[in-house]
């Protein structure tokens, strides 16, 4: 978590340091993780990105190279490096994804959810080296830190559950499901995933202006197809894992009709069984569980308890 501010001048000398020009800098109340910039450039908005710890934006601008390639609308990594000399910080410019958080409303939000989904599947198809955290410091391949699904699955899931007992949880029952969530879940191939996707990280190009109670629409349509979806942004969570983990992610935080929406989206492009929607079941009490110290996410655990015991 971010803990002390940066002094902004010095933020923005490293802008004009590259742009060779005077900017407009804002820093931005969302990333709660990385520090965010908004760049005014002449008539361009870009992004900066500040990591606050000692590691790098290398594997993150790889990634988003990649999803460019394959057709996903993600933000273009204009420059990055490692550790900037005014900053002693890894820093990265990135171009706008137009308009605002599906989490701000739109009129339009089932056609986004479903262009969401089919550009998730694409992104999930991205290969990974390996399992969980991705080597921050690699730009030459995405690594994950873990070698096995196996590794990767009990790393810190008996902690995790253990935690849960003060809180009246029976910890026994949940090994049981976890454990029998195991030989379905294993794999042997790592994915690319967002990490911490939900529809606050899905733009759209119109949404409700809250003060004004009014429709805003902020691109073209021609531009946006689909019903206004532009892109998917903050990829700083991103890691190798099982390639529905970000289905189990959003099915744990959004009401059901969303994951349905995202879901039909998602199998347009990937087609997913039977097996799989109880696979993303587990995923999302596996990422539950993972986040059982924050109180948001125990009554989250519940449910996908009371969901899984019906299953089994």
């Amino acid at each position: 978590m971010i803990t002390n501010d940066i002094d902004i001048n010095i933020v923005k000398q490293v802008v004009k340091n590259y742009l060779q020009a005077d900017v407009e800098i804002e820093r931005m109340k969302s990333g709660s993780s990385t520090y965010v910039y908004c760049v005014k450039f002449g008539t361009q908005t870009y992004y900066l990105r500040v990591l606050p710890e000692d590691i790098s934006f290398a594997a993150e601008a790889k990634a988003h190279k990649i999803m460019l390639e394959h057709g996903i609308n993600v933000p273009s990594p204009i420059y990055f490096e490692h550790k900037n000399s005014l900053l002693n910080k890894s820093i990265m410019l990135t171009s706008e994804i137009p308009g605002c958080p599906l989490d701000k409303g739109s009129k339009n939000k089932a056609d986004i959810l479903i262009h969401a989904g089919k550009q998730l599947a694409l992104i999930n198809s991205i290969g990974v080296d390996g399992f969980s955290w991705v080597d921050r410091s690699n730009f030459i391949k995405l690594t994950g830190e873990k070698r096995t699904f196996n590794d990767y699955y009990y790393d810190t899931l008996y902690s995790d559950i253990a935690f849960l007992q003060k809180y009246g949880f029976d910890i026994d029952k949940i090994k049981l499901i976890m454990d029998k969530a195991y030989p379905i879940l294993e794999t042997t191939d790592a994915f690319l995933v967002h990490g911490d996707f939900d529809i606050s990280h899905i733009y759209c190009t119109e949404c409700m202006d809250e003060q004004r109670h009014t429709w805003m629409e902020f691109a073209p349509r021609a531009t946006s197809p689909a019903g206004y979806y532009s892109g998917i942004i903050d990829f700083g969570e991103i890691r190798g894992s099982h390639y529905l983990y970000d289905l189990g992610h959003f099915k744990l935080h959004e009401d059901f009709d969303s994951f349905q929406h995202l879901a039909k989206g998602y199998n347009n492009v990937k087609n997913l069984t039977a097996d799989d929607y109880i696979k993303i079941d587990y995923l999302a009490l596996f990422v539950g569980l993972g986040r059982g110290k924050y109180e948001s996410y125990r009554g989250r655990i519940k449910k996908q308890l009371e969901i899984l015991t019906y299953i089994s």
